[in-house]
């Protein structure tokens, strides 16, 4: 694998694998209490410089990853300071983006366990680790065996928490979160941020940007290191944009980067919400931001979003010269891991339906959320398999999502499939919801509910 596409997939699994992190914030630092039903609508939100300010001098991933690597050389039996080798890898490889250095995190922790093989922190920054690289399945063995020794351990119960959300096992996660939380005593940031994810997978956006507005209040009064201040930011902005507050979401992401300037994740983000502001202004900084992801490491999904807006500038060819380029890195067998399947999918779904399929139903086998259930039907629907999409439609019906492009993912279905009534409400509730939801598909929500 080459460095650029490993720093791109990297990328990928870098928020989720933030989330895990705050583990250590929620159960040493605790943090400011909010209550679960989010701030006072006056309550400020804190200064991204202040956040920044705040994590220097902590020295930089590369500068922490070599001081532990010279400790554990020096002492490579002491199993404490080969785990903190592990994490500082760990850590480097969310930050620089290469998803190699995931691949040496999880041998140093591997060699940790090894030594040390009751080591609890060692055996759940091993899973960590697994989960950075969507092993989701693999991640939640290993946690699950340190909570048959250790059933109060409260870093444990917001890891199996985080793994079953992305299992779709929405009920074990609530349980598994509300353990901990009962523990706790009180609504740390690391806690809310995870109540606001189970907020989104139930189909609650409202609460849960709610509840991540409160997380990151409590989190401006943490040490907190540049990738979680920038992760705050980033879920904030993530659910401001799904329930359609496009101003609050570009000002969130353009605070994330403030944060942490070269933050993968968030760079992608706030392309994606300028594309789709709806002015030339925008376009342009989203064009000029995705050729500056695609410097750092082409990805066939971000090849696929510049063609999409150099295509409504009439730059035909050079579009085309990014859907071919896509094609080329999304057609790749070795590029095709966990961590970047979705992403493939969702380009492949407009230029190669059939591979789109196959791994969507990869993906599915291995993660079963409303999005895994989502993706397969979407990519039946675009090999022209209606029925068979409509059957796989049942359980993101069933979820009662509000994410305004599974409404509409199921509401085009519908409606191919002759359900004129319901493709009508959910694909009216998907723009009611998010009118600029896509920067394409949203135009063809409207077009096809007009239709209707």
């Amino acid at each position: 694998m080459s460095t650029t596409t490993a720093r791109r997939t990297a990328r990928k699994a870098g928020a989720w694998a933030i989330l895990a992190l705050l583990v250590v914030v929620a159960v040493v630092l605790g943090g400011r209490l909010t209550g679960a039903g989010g701030p006072a609508a006056a309550a400020q939100l804190p200064d991204p410089q202040d956040m920044a300010l705040q994590a220097t001098g902590r020295g930089t991933p590369t500068e922490i990853a070599e001081f532990w690597a010279d400790a554990a050389r020096k002492d490579p039996t002491n199993s404490t300071l080969v785990r903190l080798l592990g994490e500082a890898q760990s850590a480097l490889a969310r930050s620089s983006g290469d998803l190699r250095l995931y691949a040496a995190a999880e041998e140093t922790l591997r060699e940790a366990v090894r030594l040390a093989p009751d080591d609890n922190a060692a055996r759940l920054a091993f899973a960590w680790v697994l989960s950075a690289q969507h092993r989701f399945v693999e991640a939640e063995l290993v946690v699950s065996a340190v909570l048959a020794e250790d059933p109060q351990s409260v870093a444990a119960l917001l890891y199996v928490g985080d793994l079953r959300i992305e299992l779709g096992e929405l009920d074990a996660a609530e349980n598994a979160i509300g353990s901990a939380a009962r523990q706790l005593g009180g609504d740390p940031p690391a806690l809310l941020s995870r109540w606001a994810k189970l907020a989104a997978a139930r189909g609650d956006t409202p609460a849960a940007l709610r509840l991540a507005e409160a997380a990151l209040l409590g989190a401006g009064d943490l040490d907190v290191t540049l990738a979680e201040g920038a992760f705050y930011w980033s879920q904030l902005a993530h659910y401001s944009f799904r329930v359609g507050d496009i101003d609050g979401a570009e000002a969130a992401a353009r605070s994330a980067l403030v944060v942490d300037p070269g933050n993968l994740g968030a760079r992608e983000l706030l392309a994606n919400v300028l594309a789709t502001r709806g002015d030339e202004e925008g376009r342009e900084e989203a064009m000029s931001m995705y050729e500056s992801l695609l410097a750092d490491g082409p990805a066939a999904d971000l090849h696929g979003r510049l063609a999409l807006l150099l295509g409504l500038e009439g730059r035909g060819a050079e579009a085309q010269w990014h859907v071919d380029a896509g094609l080329a890195l999304a057609r790749d067998p070795h590029l095709q891991t966990a961590a970047e399947r979705r992403h493939l999918i969702s380009f492949l779904s407009e230029h190669d339906p059939q591979l789109a399929l196959e791994l969507a139903r990869a993906d599915l086998a291995e993660r079963r959320d409303v999005e895994a259930h989502a993706w397969v039907a979407w990519a039946l629907h675009r090999t022209g398999d209606t029925d068979s999409a409509v059957e796989a439609l049942a359980p993101v019906l069933a979820a009662r999502t509000d994410d305004p492009w599974l409404l509409y993912q199921a509401g085009m279905i519908l409606a191919d499939a002759g359900d004129r009534e319901e493709a009508q409400v959910l694909l009216r509730r998907a723009l009611d919801i998010n009118p600029r939801f896509d920067v394409r598909h949203a135009d063809l929500a409207a077009e096809r509910l007009l239709a209707l």
